[in-house]
Formats: structure tokens, sequence, C-alpha cells
């Protein structure tokens, strides 16, 4: 377990872990977010589809990910589209190191049968 992240030296993937059920993986290498909400927990039009990340700031604007803060992930999942998307997770709890080959299956824009959700504003 990592107590931090800095976004602008993190590589490789990761799980970013908080008091939800719902977790978040992050491809540093390619930019990319993942976000699988758990039991119980809201869901929105792209979890379960690896988006694009613009951007991940802690509460104090810092591009870091801490133990104990909250942290902003504004995503552009539908690049043709005016606009980004964002979630708020709950405060971390882990950051934990994940093998490429042991990220949970998921789309990509554009690779569900549907083609993905509509473009909507961030939530």
């Amino acid at each position: 377990m990592h107590p931090g992240l800095d976004i602008e030296t993190a590589r490789g993937c990761c799980v970013i872990r908080s008091d939800s059920a719902t977790v978040y993986y992050l491809d540093m290498d390619n930019w990319r977010l993942l976000r699988v909400p758990g039991e119980g927990s809201s869901t929105g039009p792209w979890d379960g589809i690896w988006v694009p990340l613009i951007s991940i700031e802690n509460r104090a604007g810092e591009s870091r990910i801490d133990i104990g803060n909250r942290h902003r992930y504004l995503t552009d999942p539908d690049p043709v589209g005016p606009e980004y998307r964002w979630w708020i997770q709950r405060v971390v709890t882990a950051v934990e190191p994940v093998e490429r080959t042991d990220l949970p299956p998921a789309n990509h824009p554009g690779e569900s049968e549907s083609g993905g959700p509509s473009k909507r504003g961030g939530t």
C-alpha cells in the first residue's frame, strides 16, 4: 500500500479504494480511469468503461491522491462532445498497485454495443 500517489510522476496501474464499495482503477501509462461501482453505490452512464483522464486533484487543488483525502477525477469519455465529466471519490483509504493483467475487464469508449452513453455534463 502506498501513502499517496503523485500524479505527475506516477506510472503503471493502481486501484484507489475508499470507505465506499466503489473502486477507481487508474492506468497512468495511458491516462485512463475505470470506475467500478460496488453494491449499494450510485451508478453513472460511464461506469465500467475506460475513459480518458484529464486531471486528478485533491481538496487543495494538488495533482496528488492521498490517503485520508477526497479527490476529483476529470474525464473526457466523449472526446468529440463539448462536455467533460467528473466524479468526486469518497475519502481514500488505500492506493494499491495493480498489474495490467489483473485489471478488471471493461469496454473502452465506443466499444459498447450502443457506442456508449449519450453526452452529459459533469456529475
